[in-house]
């Protein structure tokens, strides 16, 4: 893996991470 993977990978995370904190808030809310 080079570092261009690695730093679209944390980004995919990042966004995963994003929206289910979104989704929860509005669920819990």
């Amino acid at each position: 893996m080079d570092s261009l993977d690695i730093a679209g990978l944390a980004m995919m995370i990042l966004i995963y991470i994003a929206i289910g904190f979104t989704t929860g808030l509005t669920v819990f809310l």
